[in-house]
């Protein structure tokens, strides 16, 4: 006879990303995130001026105009959860969540996109622009 033994997760796990089974929490300028290692950095512009500069790590990042996001842009051409970045392994994607006006990778209207360090993205009024990690970011726990 089979038997199946399930593993309860520890409590700072649950609802988590599967992948980040050892997490860490970081606090990036404006961002806050859970995953194993940062994998590059999100440059957040407006009308040309930097925001905030966040290093991307396993997990999702979400974006809107509520507070609830982790990347929060006060921008009322923003949805209030406008758009999601989910990071795996060294995979990383945006998803539209289905916002009013939109969600731009390179100049181009995406509901879902793989990205790649150096795309550009524009959510609103403001670009996100994914820039390659560089060997002080990246870290290993």
């Amino acid at each position: 006879m089979e038997s199946t033994a399930v593993f309860p997760l520890p409590d700072e796990t649950r609802g988590r990303n599967p992948i980040s089974l050892f997490p860490i929490t970081t606090t990036w300028q404006g961002c806050t995130g859970t995953g194993y290692r940062p994998m590059t950095r999100i440059v957040v512009l407006r009308d040309s001026q930097q925001i905030t500069v966040c290093e991307l790590a396993a997990g999702t990042l979400t974006i809107g105009r509520a507070e609830d996001n982790t990347l929060h842009l006060n921008d009322k051409t923003i949805s209030k959860h406008h758009a999601r970045i989910v990071t795996y392994f060294d995979a990383t994607h945006i998803e539209d969540l289905g916002s009013t006006n939109g969600t731009y990778v390179n100049g181009k209207k995406v509901h879902k996109q793989v990205l790649q360090p150096g795309d550009v993205l524009k959510i609103g009024q403001h670009q996100l622009r994914l820039d390659p990690e560089s060997e002080q970011v990246r870290t290993f726990v």
